[in-house]
């Protein structure tokens, strides 16, 4: 591997200056997708360049800042309209939502690089794997007006209807940073929230921005971090 070449040479070096750490540093860069885990890329790392971990005197750096933020975040987008199938030989849905390039724009312009786990859920939060019979394919596509607007293609879900709601996750990088002025969009509202355990007997509410909810056995409070953004705001980007 690369990183088995670039360790390789700075042993290289350290011997050819007579055996002391004259290479203190190396930066492996970043590259580890979100769906990868730390200790996976490891073990990688420890059977290809097993020097990496063993000489402590020499420190390493990292560039993981997608693969550490991305799955602190997700997005919610909900499903406008859905163009069904005009023949029975093509079971294909086009479902637009609310939610495009315009936030996810590596994906859509990059979708062999760049793609994200699918999931969805009727309008009361239930997922429709367990509420809707069958699976289809379906291009997500996105509110801008041209035809590369959209977030994922050929996903094979339950049959989306107007209404429903599409999570796109690992979101919480390259995504709301990278927001796209394209058709003067307003930038949506950021939520936070939290997950503790109900106490026995526990059934009060919390005092989040956007109230508590009750899932089974597990209290969330969700709180508004990010307010929608305002018209006047979007008029003033363009004086």
């Amino acid at each position: 591997s690369k990183i088995a070449s670039l360790v390789d040479l700075a042993n290289e070096v350290d011997r050819d200056l007579g055996g002391d750490a004259r290479v203190t540093t190396l930066d492996i860069g970043g590259g580890l997708a979100a769906s990868s885990s730390f200790a996976e890329y490891a073990q990688v790392l420890s059977g290809a360049a097993p020097d990496l971990f063993s000489n402590t005197r020499r420190r390493v750096f990292t560039e993981f800042g997608r693969a550490m933020t991305s799955k602190s975040g997700l997005v919610v987008t909900q499903v406008e309209y859905v163009k069904t199938p005009l023949t029975p030989h093509s079971p294909l849905r086009i479902a637009t939502c609310h939610a495009g390039a315009d936030l996810l724009l590596r994906e859509c312009y990059n979708p062999q690089l760049y793609s994200h786990d699918i999931s969805a859920y009727d309008v009361h939060g239930r997922p429709l794997d367990q509420v809707r019979a069958g699976t289809a394919p379906h291009h997500l596509a996105g509110p801008l007006c041209f035809a590369g607007d959209y977030i994922k293609k050929d996903v094979l879900l339950p049959p989306l209807e107007p209404g429903d709601v599409v999570v796109v996750h690992d979101t919480g990088a390259n995504s709301l940073s990278l927001w796209s002025r394209h058709c003067s969009r307003l930038v949506p509202p950021v939520y936070g929230f939290s997950r503790q355990a109900k106490s026995a007997g526990d059934g009060s509410v919390g005092s989040g921005s956007a109230g508590d909810a009750q899932l089974g056995e597990v209290k969330v409070q969700v709180q508004l971090q990010k307010p929608p953004e305002p018209l006047e705001r979007l008029l003033e980007f363009w004086r």
